[in-house]
């Protein structure tokens, strides 16, 4: 199982823009070929909205910050 991102996580991309995780999509899906879990973030910089299929969300993305972690110190 791939680790799902927390909503509010903050994520750099290899190419160096910052992002944060807005929701989970398709997470309950039953027919997980044609409803793949997609991620949906947006570029802080730009506002942009996006997606990307969670089994490609870790390729290329790097935690920035994530309040789960802070709140397990």
């Amino acid at each position: 199982m791939i680790d799902i991102p927390e909503i509010g996580s903050e994520w750099i991309h290899k190419n160096g823009n910052h992002y944060a995780v807005l929701a989970i999509a398709n997470e309950s899906a039953t027919r997980e070929d044609d409803y793949p879990i997609m991620v949906i973030y947006f570029n802080m910089k730009t506002k942009e909205v996006w997606s990307r299929p969670l089994s490609r969300w870790h390729c290329g993305m790097t935690i920035y910050k994530c309040q789960c972690y802070e709140a397990k110190k």
